[in-house]
């Protein structure tokens, strides 16, 4: 039913969860179909997929969100995401030019979803291979399996198409968008930039010093790193579809891009449900 009322949660930490009425949030998540919306909202606990990048880098998260690390050292992102599949890694160079895949390699949001056979036809293919084991395959190394393929497909594309190329992104996002939206039933939103530059940040590499949060598509990215106070600010670049990104300097779970501090902290740090 409908939470009416707060319901208080104490933590063994100290402290509460409370669970409030809910509201209809301006974002993207209410312009997408129920089986784009099932892709995006976690039904498992997140696990944070971690990538060292140097300046002039994007992470997309599907189609909908883009951060681009404009200047600055060499960080580590943890991107937190229920939808892993999802996340590419590319040049600031050739990004502008993957926004015309939104809708068919970049998803979801998909030009046209997969059919109701097709999707049967996907999950007997993942219990198959579940059963299988996939010759002793980790999952982890499965997720791997399927990203290098879809990298490959768009470094192919990136060899033929300059559709966008040089073109600012904001516009090119636009565009794609209203392209869409004249071949879907549920219109998406204009896409939103932010802009964000730190001055400072923690002098080590195990402690997360800023996030960044992408409404409506249950992720966020955790930013870790170390330079000297003297180097110029680092830059960043956030796009997303029906919202602004929205930057934070003190992160919400610091602990998540390392694996040892993960087991060392996060319990403790977190807390547990009483």
């Amino acid at each position: 039913g409908t939470t009416q009322n707060e319901i208080k949660i104490p933590l063994k930490s100290g402290g509460f969860l409370i669970d409030t009425p809910g509201l209809i949030a301006k974002n993207v998540l209410f312009s997408l179909s129920a089986f784009e919306r099932k892709l995006l909202l976690p039904k498992k606990p997140l696990k944070p997929v971690v990538f060292h990048i140097r300046e002039g880098k994007s992470i997309y998260i599907n189609g909908l969100g883009r951060l681009d690390y404009v200047k600055g050292p060499r960080l580590f992102f943890s991107v937190m995401t229920a939808f892993p599949k999802a996340i590419h890694v590319s040049d600031i160079s050739n990004s502008t030019r993957l926004i015309s895949k939104i809708g068919t390699l970049l998803t979801p949001p998909y030009t046209v979803e997969p059919t109701r056979s097709e999707r049967k036809r996907r999950r007997k293919e993942k219990q198959n291979k579940k059963n299988l084991k996939m010759n002793n395959v980790t999952e982890e190394e499965e997720l791997e399996m399927e990203k290098d393929k879809d990298n490959q497909l768009i470094l192919d594309f990136l060899k033929t198409d300059t559709r966008y190329k040089d073109i600012d992104p904001l516009y090119a996002f636009n565009n794609v968008i209203e392209e869409l939206n004249t071949k879907r039933k549920k219109k998406l939103p204009k896409f939103e930039k932010q802009s964000y530059q730190f001055f400072s940040c923690n002098s080590d590499w195990f402690e997360s010093f800023a996030d960044v949060v992408f409404p409506g598509l249950s992720t966020w990215i955790s930013i870790t790193g170390s330079w000297r106070e003297e180097e110029s600010p680092i830059k960043f670049e956030a796009y997303l579809c029906g919202a602004k990104p929205i930057f934070r300097e003190n992160s919400i779970m610091p602990y998540e891009g390392n694996k040892d501090q993960r087991k060392k902290h996060g319990y403790v740090k977190h807390g547990k449900l009483g």
